[in-house]
């Protein structure tokens, strides 16, 4: 066995987790290793530029072993201000689970990327449904970056948006719309059924 280390720059060690998690999952469900193991033996067709990896389930029926998976492209969401994208500012830009970039990183990244505009909350009204627009969902997800639960750090990739007055009691706006985890937006659920309104 052998361990790997190295010290490289946060973007691309974003890029490069994601890809691990992406070959992770191209194996069927009753492949025995753990995620953390499939990680570790998705470096060998990493290296091989492949978009897909073995399935140990031994089944000669099993779906994952037939037509290799398209390669997708990886995406990384890097927060900052449009000064900073044109290269006009030194504010730091932000990289979710891992911290600031540096204002000149920021415009280096954004030479090659896809640019998504984030509303700001002056012009996101109040919306007739339940689901948030992509425009609405945008914003709170850069606005709130993690679980909003007290002492809850999950990163937005893996929470929900959710109503803290319910719908449709309270609106789909950036002031009644928060992150939460899959943990605690049971919790706020709960909090909020009928019989149990008054000690919101």
């Amino acid at each position: 066995m052998a361990e790997i280390w190295g010290s490289v720059r946060a973007p691309d060690a974003a890029a490069f987790d994601m890809k691990l998690n992406e070959l992770a999952a191209t194996v069927c469900a009753d492949d025995a290793r753990t995620k953390t193991q499939r990680r570790a033996d998705a470096l060998t067709p990493l290296a091989a530029g492949a978009a897909s990896m073995p399935c140990t389930c031994g089944s000669d029926e099993c779906a994952a072993g037939g037509s290799e998976p398209k390669a997708s492209q990886i995406v990384i969401n890097v927060l900052a201000e449009a000064a900073s994208v044109e290269g006009t500012s030194d504010r730091p830009g932000y990289l979710p689970g891992y911290g600031v970039l540096p204002a000149a990183m920021v415009t280096e990244l954004a030479k090659n990327a896809r640019l998504r505009p984030v509303a700001v909350p002056k012009v996101l009204v109040a919306e007739p449904h339940y689901r948030p627009s992509a425009a609405l969902a945008r914003f709170v997800r850069c606005r709130d970056l993690t679980c909003r639960w007290p002492g809850c750090d999950q990163p937005a990739t893996v929470s929900d948006i959710d109503h803290t007055v319910p719908y449709p009691h309270g609106p789909t706006h950036p002031s009644n719309n928060k992150l939460y985890c899959r943990i605690h937006v049971c919790s706020l659920r709960s909090r909020s059924r009928p019989e149990r309104a008054a000690f919101i």
